[in-house]
């Protein structure tokens, strides 16, 4: 079995084609090519943490993959990251395992901003500005994406932490060089300024009502992904 690990994914991943491929995924999903049982959802009580394990198969694809994504959250403050992940690419023919992909959770981040990105082309949109709601992995490669099919000039973050808001501010700098960053006092400052918005938060509270978000404006929700967290007002 062939090991790939992160170094080696991060230099062979182009956003640009990644965004294109989670295009083809999604209408095969959607034509019923694909057997993807409903993800396994774990719950660790003691680091409020969660696993996901997950898997699809294309019918008369050469393979079928295995994926497990955690988040745990009390990685913060022990200085790593809060997610991590590995997946594994395994024969259909005869089960046997053929790559281990040691991405830390890379792919899955990278996937989750392509498919914002790739709606946001598919709508047509025009933005030269966008909305982040958090600071974390997400907030950067949602950017990062969407700046490869928009022409983004500013972003606006908000962030519960200063100092997170801060490294992100530094962050984005060196990443998209030519963008202007301007961190907002709440939510609805963010969503006073943009159409386009992405929440990439664990809020289990709202953090916007319909009453903050301007006509026309397109919202990609990505951080509401379990059980109790919710980023929008109902």
């Amino acid at each position: 079995m062939e090991i790939v690990d992160l170094e080696t994914i991060r230099k062979s991943l182009d956003f640009s084609e990644v965004i294109d491929r989670m295009r083809e995924a999604l209408i095969a999903q959607s034509r019923g090519e694909c057997d993807t049982p409903m993800p396994m959802h774990l719950e660790i009580p003691p680091e409020e943490a969660e696993v996901h394990v997950k898997s699809s198969y294309r019918r008369g694809g050469e393979y079928f993959a295995l994926k497990i994504a955690s988040t745990f959250p009390g990685n913060l403050a022990r200085g790593r990251s809060v997610g991590n992940g590995m997946m594994l690419l395994v024969s259909a023919q005869t089960g046997d395992p053929l790559m281990y992909f040691a991405d830390e959770g890379y792919m899955t981040d990278i996937r989750t901003a392509a498919v914002s990105a790739m709606v946001a082309r598919e709508l047509g949109r025009k933005d030269t500005a966008i909305g982040i709601l958090g600071t974390g992995l997400q907030a950067r490669y949602q950017v990062q994406l969407h700046a490869e099919v928009l022409d983004l000039k500013t972003v606006w973050v908000w962030g519960r932490t200063p100092e997170r808001v801060e490294t992100y501010v530094a962050d984005m700098g060196k990443l998209l060089p030519g963008v202007e960053v301007n961190v907002a006092a709440s939510p609805t400052e963010v969503a006073g300024n943009v159409h386009l918005i992405v929440t990439a938060t664990a809020s289990r509270a709202p953090l916007l009502s319909a009453a903050d978000i301007r006509p026309g404006t397109h919202i990609a929700a990505v951080g509401a992904d379990g059980p109790g967290k919710q980023e929008l007002e109902p």
